[in-house]
């Protein structure tokens, strides 16, 4: 497939979540914007981000891409004074004073606490008291991508460590590729068919007698790609949270071959970590071997609330990892804690692209149900 760069990803992906490897900013250059290298660069100007947080990350990038390196951030939580910002020294507002003590300093201030008059107020006053000469607010627009890259460049060494335990290169590769693709904000390549979505066989054997969980089964949408597929399945359960989508879902399935109809349950379930609205609870006493999920966000709770029949009957799981940016950290974290059993990987399935981690489906795969796959050098 897409293996080539194989020998240089791991390479890459260290060298991408590196906390200096700064992205240019996606920040609209108008007004003061476009005007301000100049000033700075022309009139000596060192620079003060007040804000360390996702806006302040993306005003940083900005100025790193401008060719300037900030003299230090300041930040109103005492919790944060000595530590860094993606290599920045951050200083609490009282300490700044002795950062700018000498200096000819420009403030920009980044947070949404200049929008209330109060605050304002009082972060100009405590940064003209410190003695930075000009002060201007950076109503920078935060993306996405800002909080995404800084929570993946955060977890640098959660997301190499999942690099390294991934089962094949393709999965590496993909991970890689989805990182990538949202700090760069670039496009992705390496994408398969949804209609592989959740029953890849490049990933784990299917059995003829699998009994399938459907976390999200919205309009009925995934049993039906089953169907086309031609696999032959036991039962399945499933499960969506909204009333008007299971009942479309019936419908929908109603139209079926009696013996097929037979072999489906619905469930009405909001799936947590909640004992009323868990899947432990749900499903009890049934017989479970694959248990997909595309919950919108709440894959963790819902993995958390199945974790007795996780533990109990080891079901190959097909988990959307690409609706919060801690997803790919958390979910095989949590599936580690769980069992030291499981193996991962990593598809990307075509259906639409949100910068480049959209339909990426996280595989933890118990070692009987595992596909034999070659040896790659990584």
């Amino acid at each position: 497939m897409f293996f080539e760069r194989l020998d240089h990803a791991r390479d890459e992906l260290v060298n991408l979540l590196d906390v200096n490897n700064f992205v240019p900013a996606q920040i609209e250059e108008h007004g003061m914007r476009a005007i301000l290298p100049y000033i700075l660069s022309a009139q000596s100007y060192e620079v003060v981000l007040y804000g360390a947080s996702s806006r302040g990350y993306s005003v940083l990038c900005w100025l790193k891409d401008k060719g300037f390196e900030p003299l230090c951030m300041a930040d109103a939580d005492i919790n944060k004074h000595g530590s860094k910002f993606f290599g920045v020294e951050v200083v609490h507002i009282s300490k700044l004073v002795e950062k700018v003590k000498g200096k000819k300093v420009y403030a920009f201030v980044c947070t949404d606490a200049w929008e209330k008059f109060e605050d304002r107020f009082r972060i100009e006053k405590g940064l003209r008291l410190a003695g930075c000469e000009e002060v201007l607010y950076f109503p920078s627009g935060v993306s996405n991508r800002s909080y995404w890259s800084m929570y993946f460049k955060n977890h640098k060494d959660d997301l190499i460590s999942l690099y390294d335990e991934l089962c094949d290169a393709e999965s590496k590769i993909t991970l890689y590729e989805c990182i990538s693709s949202i700090i760069y904000d670039k496009g992705y390549s390496g994408e398969h068919h949804s209609t592989k979505k959740y029953f890849d066989a490049s990933v784990f054997n299917w059995r003829d007698e699998e009994c399938i969980v459907d976390c999200g089964a919205y309009n009925g949408d995934t049993i039906f790609t089953l169907l086309q597929t031609g696999k032959n399945f036991k039962r399945i359960y499933a499960i969506e949270s909204e009333r008007k989508l299971l009942l479309e879902a019936k419908d929908n399935v109603a139209i079926l071959p009696m013996d097929t109809r037979n072999k489906i349950e619905f469930y009405h379930s909001l799936l947590s970590d909640d004992p009323e609205e868990s899947i432990d609870e749900l499903l009890n006493d049934k017989e479970v071997s694959l248990i997909k999920m595309d919950i919108e966000g709440a894959e963790l709770a819902a993995l958390k609330g199945a974790k007795k029949i996780i533990e109990r009957q080891m079901p190959v799981l097909a988990v959307s990892v690409y609706h919060k940016k801690e997803d790919l950290v958390e979910i095989p974290s949590f599936l580690k804690s769980v069992s030291k059993e499981y193996s991962f990987y990593l598809r990307k399935y075509y259906w639409y692209n949100w910068g480049g981690v959209g339909e990426t489906i996280l595989y933890a795969v118990p070692a009987e149900r595992m596909v034999v796959v070659r040896k790659e050098s990584v």
